[in-house]
């Protein structure tokens, strides 16, 4: 339930736009800065050893080196329910290990969802409209039940709907 808005860049190996590198679960998660380094660089994770559910990235990826992917650079685990948008040219993952798996893993247009209850939990994403990208709902519900977006989502690459944070 995290997410990372910012640009990244460096001079090394496993850089990513969420995490540099991997070693327990993400989920419900996204990354929407645009990353570059040499090699090993992801959208959302530089390297993984950990799964990844239910997450997208949304920037432009580049590196000099070996495994450069939208949404993970190398990934030696398993990747599931995750999206790269449809407007990045390059591979989704860079490489995979000898336990890298990917199920249900694509390019998709993230902007204007309006449902993917049968993948993401409506209580964890708020969709928006035809304009935004997904954002995160907070874990805490309101005292009517509803889950609010989580605030500093607001930006030109991800913003919650109109007076929808709180």
């Amino acid at each position: 339930n995290s997410y990372s808005t910012g640009d990244v860049s460096g001079t090394g190996n496993d850089i990513g736009g969420l995490v540099g590198r991997a070693s327990s679960s993400i989920t419900n998660s996204y990354a929407t800065g645009d990353v570059s380094g040499t090699y090993n660089i992801g959208g959302l994770v530089g390297t993984t050893g950990a799964k990844i559910t239910n997450s997208y990235s949304t920037g432009d990826v580049s590196g000099t080196g070996n495994f450069v992917g939208g949404l993970v650079g190398f990934n030696n685990a398993s990747i599931t329910n995750s999206y790269i948008d449809t407007s990045y040219t390059g591979d989704i993952i860079g490489g995979r290990g000898s336990n890298g798996s990917a199920t249900n893993v694509a390019k998709k247009a993230l902007k204007g969802l309006t449902d993917m209850s049968s993948k993401w939990s409506n209580n964890d994403w708020d969709f928006g409209d035809d304009t935004q990208y997904p954002a995160l709902r907070s874990s805490t519900a309101n005292d009517d039940g509803t889950y609010p977006i989580l605030c500093g989502q607001v930006g030109s690459r991800a913003s919650p709907p109109e007076g929808q944070c709180q």
